[in-house]
């Protein structure tokens, strides 16, 4: 997580793509995990080492100068909504 680093104070809604994922689509069929971080740069870094290149291949993420839980979980769930319609997971 290049831009993360020393940056541990960065909150944001993140989803991971898999593998098959190219850049130019919106991709979501190719979603593994979607969350919502107070602290992106463990929670990314904990998450892809955890279940590996294939399922976290991507990163899309979202930060949020002035985290606000509600704010981030509704944009957390719009991205779910979009996954579940193409097709995409969730969740690992």
């Amino acid at each position: 997580m290049g831009g993360l680093k020393g940056h541990s104070d960065v909150s944001g809604v993140f989803a991971f793509l898999n593998k098959d994922y190219k850049r130019g689509y919106a991709g979501w069929e190719q979603c593994e995990h979607i969350g919502v971080s107070f602290d992106l740069e463990a929670d990314l870094s904990q998450l892809s080492e955890q279940f590996g290149p294939d399922k976290s291949a991507h990163v899309r993420a979202m930060s949020f100068v002035i985290p606000s839980e509600g704010a981030m979980q509704s944009i957390a769930d719009d991205w779910r909504m979009e996954a579940y319609n193409a097709g995409g997971k969730i969740n690992f």
